[in-house]
Formats: structure tokens, C-alpha cells, sequence
């Protein structure tokens, strides 16, 4: 698939999920970009750094998978951005220089993210993206920062969202 029509698919997903999973971002403007290169280690990326707009970079590589994969990867990264929207900015300053410099800080952001994904409805999306990168042997050293698909699963289940 070209990456200018990716791109579209993508935007267009990020649309639809924002409007019907995440509320606070409605009437935000959020920028989805498919760079042409892109760390093979990481399948996407969020930002948010004010006054700048709010962006999503998503891997091609690894998201022209299917459609669940693809939403349940850019529901994980607008997870982020609800977090972004939810904190003052002075947190949000805080949490994006530790997330790169502390494990603990960053394992309990994609956590919090993967959680609120969960409970908005989303987690079959989630699990199918996450089985799919475990099944791709993404680096052990960025993968120990995310929840398993069986976590996933797991919390899911308990909280009657599965």
C-alpha cells in the first residue's frame, strides 16, 4: 500500500476513534504523519509539546497489518494523548523527559495509557496489536515497558471489559 494512502486510512482511524473513545480530544487537532523512515523498534509514536500541534507517527511497517492491529496501535497512541490532555504542562514536561530517562516512569505511562484503552472498549484491539509485535520479536529492552497481551487480556477480564 503507497504511504500517502496509508496515511489517509490512518487519519481517518484516528478520527473515528477520537470521536467515539475519547471525548476530551474532540475539537482537538491531532496530526497523523506515516514518516518514511521510522525505528523499526517502535510501531508509533505520540507527541505533544505546546504551543506545537498534536502529532501521531505511526510505523508502516508494522501497521498495514490488519485493521484491529492498526486501531488498537492508534488507540494506544491517542491513550497518550488523553493522558497529555488530562495533566497540566508543566506534568507533562516532567513525565516526557523522565519517560526517556526512568524505566519506572516509563513502564507506568504505557500502562496507564494500555489501562485507559482497556476500559474505553478497545481491548481486543490492543491485544490483537500487542500479540502481533510480541510475535515479531520487537527489541526485549523496549517491549519490557508494555503489558503482554495476556495482561492485556487479564485486566480486561477483571474489570468486565473483554
Amino acid at each position: 500500500m503507497k504511504r500517502k494512502l496509508f496515511q489517509n486510512i490512518c487519519r481517518k482511524t484516528a478520527n473515528n476513534l477520537s470521536k467515539r473513545y475519547f471525548p476530551e480530544l474532540n475539537g482537538k487537532k491531532i496530526f497523523v504523519f506515516v514518516p518514511i523512515f521510522f525505528r523499526k523498534a517502535y510501531s508509533g509514536l505520540s507527541v505533544s509539546i505546546p504551543p506545537f500541534p498534536r502529532m501521531l507517527f505511526i510505523n508502516k511497517e508494522r501497521a498495514s497489518e490488519s485493521n484491529s492491529y492498526l486501531r488498537g496501535l492508534i488507540a494506544h497512541e491517542l491513550g497518550h494523548q488523553s493522558l497529555y490532555t488530562a495533566r497540566k504542562l508543566k506534568d507533562n514536561i516532567r513525565t516526557g523527559i523522565l519517560y526517556w530517562f526512568n524505566s519506572k516512569i516509563r513502564r507506568k505511562e504505557e500502562d496507564d495509557v494500555n489501562k485507559l484503552i482497556i476500559e474505553r472498549g478497545l481491548a481486543r484491539d490492543l491485544y490483537e496489536t500487542t500479540k502481533k509485535i510480541e510475535n515479531i520479536k520487537v527489541d526485549a529492552n523496549i517491549q519490557k515497558y508494555y503489558m503482554s497481551a495476556e495482561e492485556i487480556k487479564f485486566y480486561a477480564k477483571k474489570i468486565c471489559k473483554w
